[in-house]
């Protein structure tokens, strides 16, 4: 993918977060060490596994791809 086709690919990106006007919001479950391992996975997500997901996106591959909500959350949210 070229730089220019990047930016723009980027303009269009959207990433979801729980805000606060103190600043971001703490996961469902609370602090990590208060967790009780509730990931389907049984960890949180490496931050290669969100760049990957991410770069997918962006890349040509994910041309065919609109108006997706993409959890990258080890099944945390079925578990929900």
């Amino acid at each position: 993918m070229s730089e220019t086709n990047s930016d723009e690919a980027t303009g269009k990106l959207v990433v979801g977060t729980f805000l606060t006007l103190g600043g971001v919001m703490q996961a469902p479950g609370g602090p990590e060490e208060d967790r009780d391992g509730g990931f389907e996975q049984g960890r949180p997500a490496r931050t290669a596994e969100i760049a990957d997901t991410v770069a997918y996106l962006l890349s040509d591959a994910s041309s065919y791809i609109t108006g997706q909500n993409i959890r990258v959350d080890g099944g945390l949210t079925a578990s929900v």
